[in-house]
């Protein structure tokens, strides 16, 4: 009881002044009622009470009134109190949502196409980001690419569907300098951190070698604030390294022309990774793997991010109004008369509570009243803000007035053509990169390209469209390059084929030319 009585408080106050009205509305009212008798229009007021003798039907009436008045000034009172919102618990409300960091270092070097592991090493490690990107379901993500050097394929962001789009074109072949600079990896993961205003992340090196001379480099560059793990792919028993189109046909060698075999040496690996505190765990075929890198944290870190989660919750008081409604059931039956319910009925609609039919087959269609109620306290705008914040995109798209916002909810929801039609209606950077963005995910390659070069021309600082636009034209390249292996594979195919039919009709020619000597012979003995 103590609780309640030092908790008790009312969270809209204000409303609290409109209780001096409910009188106001009473005197007024009455003042009607007297002016609206039919007899005042013909009989002179002063004549009145001495023609009407039937008191008994006016100490009716007039008792009739005065409990409809005073159902009205009860009615008022309790309405007033509460829309003031009266409050004395509270609940926890998360202010935004989780927004730690997870930066993705990918080892483009030569030795990721070894085929140790069915498929390859460099495949196996792109469906294994595959599965990573699907299993966050918040939280901010980036990918970096690095063999002779280090570029970031995705900065620090939630549209996790991108990257995903984006895997199919990293491969070794594609970076322009060949080895394996981790530190230059380290050096970008720091850079993705200071943009984003970002001190703690968690980073997982996806990869088949670190040396132990590149472990120093890599702890003394990256940032202490980082969580560090190792995601390894290969054997013990390693494999040659197959050479990739542009080159030719076989595998990599070395300068004395013995051919390359390269092995994933796990115990030593383990063994250079844990003077650092960094755990190395190989790649598994399920997700066991995936699901340890994710939920493993250093104690320091786990602490951190406890905190960062603390700042973002508040105490939300509950608001008890709601329950102030089912005293207004019986004034509302003492105060049945001509008009005064519909007055009662405006007065508590905004009280009416919120239901929910949740696992219903058959749900009562109320969506035209949770329209009036959503209307109550929010314009349209902020119902779609609150419905594309939900996950409710297609909902949002329907209701935001801004083209660009329609285009952003269109894009959320996989409507990549209505999407990409939206970011068109705008003359900004920032429209074009999000319509090439689209376009990438329905295919078409060449107006993607085109979209990141007009974002680049109004931006050329922008870092996020000159990354997507070398992504893409990487991958036109190996779509073309795959079309035109297809060609000649076909060409060869066929010309084989002709060569085979060519070398039957000769052996059919002479086989003929055989049986008429033969025959020849016979007629001569």
């Amino acid at each position: 009881m103590n609780e309640f009585i030092h908790n008790f408080h009312f969270i809209r106050p204000l409303f609290l002044l409109l209780l001096p009205l409910a009188f106001f509305a009473v005197i007024a009212l009455r003042k009607n009622q007297a002016s609206n008798s039919s007899w005042n229009q013909v009989i002179d007021k002063n004549l009145l009470p001495h023609l009407l003798n039937d008191n008994n039907s006016a100490a009716i009436k007039s008792s009739y009134q005065t409990t409809a008045n005073i159902s009205l000034i009860s009615l008022w009172i309790i309405a007033c109190i509460a829309l003031a919102g009266p409050t004395w618990q509270q609940i926890k409300q998360p202010i935004v949502k989780k927004q730690d960091a997870l930066i993705l270092v990918l080892d483009l070097s030569l030795s990721m196409y070894a085929e140790d592991q069915k498929p390859s090493r460099i495949i196996a490690a792109r469906r294994k980001i595959s599965d990573i990107l699907q299993q966050r379901e918040e939280g901010l993500t980036a990918l970096i690419a690095y063999s002779g050097d280090a570029h970031v394929v995705s900065p620090l962001t939630d549209d996790t569907e991108t990257i995903a789009t984006l895997l199919p074109a990293l491969e070794p072949k594609i970076m322009p300098k060949y080895g394996s600079n981790l530190n230059a990896a380290m050096l970008e993961a720091n850079k993705l951190l200071k943009n984003a205003v970002m001190n703690n992340a968690k980073l997982i090196l996806l990869t088949d070698e670190v040396k132990a001379s590149q472990f120093t480099k890599a702890v003394a560059t990256l940032n202490p604030n980082v969580d560090m793990s190792i995601l390894t792919f290969g054997t013990q028993a390693g494999a040659p390294i197959p050479l990739p189109a542009p080159f030719k046909e076989g595998f990599l060698k070395t300068n004395n022309g013995q051919t390359v075999i390269t092995s994933l040496n796990l115990s030593q690996l383990q063994s250079s990774a844990a003077q650092y505190g960094i755990k190395v765990i190989n790649s598994t075929v399920d997700d066991t793997d995936i699901k340890k890198l994710l939920s493993d944290q250093h104690t320091l870190n786990a602490r951190e991010i406890k905190n960062s989660q603390q700042q973002r919750e508040f105490d939300l008081w509950l608001d008890k109004g709601h329950l102030l409604s089912l005293l207004l059931i019986p004034l509302l039956l003492l105060s049945f008369r001509r008009g005064f319910i519909l007055t009662a009925l405006i007065l508590i609609m905004p009280l009416l509570p919120d239901n929910s039919y949740a696992e219903t087959e058959n749900p009562p269609s109320n969506s035209v009243w949770q329209q009036r109620w959503n209307n109550l306290w929010n314009n349209q705008d902020q119902q779609a803000q609150q419905a594309f914040n939900q996950g409710d995109h297609t909902q949002a798209a329907s209701q935001f007035d801004d083209e660009q916002w329609q285009a952003s909810s269109q894009y959320k929801a996989g409507n990549y053509e209505q999407a990409a039609t939206g970011f068109a209606q705008a003359n900004s950077a920032n429209a074009d990169y999000n319509r090439g963005n689209a376009l990438s995910h329905l295919g078409k390659l060449d107006e993607a390209i085109k979209a990141y070069d007009q974002a680049l021309s109004k931006d050329p600082d922008m870092k996020d469209a000159k990354a997507n636009k070398a992504l893409i034209e990487a991958l036109k390249k190996q779509q073309e390059e795959q079309e035109q292996q297809e060609n000649q594979d076909g060409e060869e195919g066929q010309e084989g084929q002709e060569g085979e039919e060519g070398e039957e009709g000769e052996e059919g020619e002479e086989g003929e030319e055989g049986q008429e000597s033969d025959q020849q012979d016979q007629g001569d003995q």
